[in-house]
């Protein structure tokens, strides 16, 4: 009678532990689902995404959605600076602020 309470014991055990385990398996599967899922959808985002990157995709947008366009040769008018000019001189017989600051300590 012992022997019989115990094996009644240890089946039920082993019908509770596989429940849980076909609990647990079955959660598994529905995480591995979703991560293949969602593996998927990045994939096709990279893809997408590097469509929508690539420098004819972006010419194109820029042409068509914002009325943009290269520019032309005549469109640009190019200039030369001489050496004479006023953004070039050097201040000659001037101290340079560095100087400046440096005979203050001195």
């Amino acid at each position: 009678c012992v022997g019989l309470a115990i094996f009644a014991g240890f089946l039920m055990l082993t019908v509770r532990f596989q429940m849980k385990l076909n609990e647990v398996s079955a959660g598994i599967e529905t995480c591995q689902e979703t991560l293949d899922t969602l593996t998927n959808d990045n994939e096709n985002l990279m893809i997408e995404y590097k469509t929508k990157m690539n420098n004819a995709a972006i010419e194109e947008y820029a042409r068509t959605e914002m009325g943009m366009h290269k520019f032309e040769n005549y469109q640009v008018e190019w200039i030369s600076i001489s050496a004479e000019s006023p953004f070039e001189k050097e201040n000659v017989g001037e101290k340079s602020l560095l100087e400046k600051f440096g005979s203050f300590f001195h």
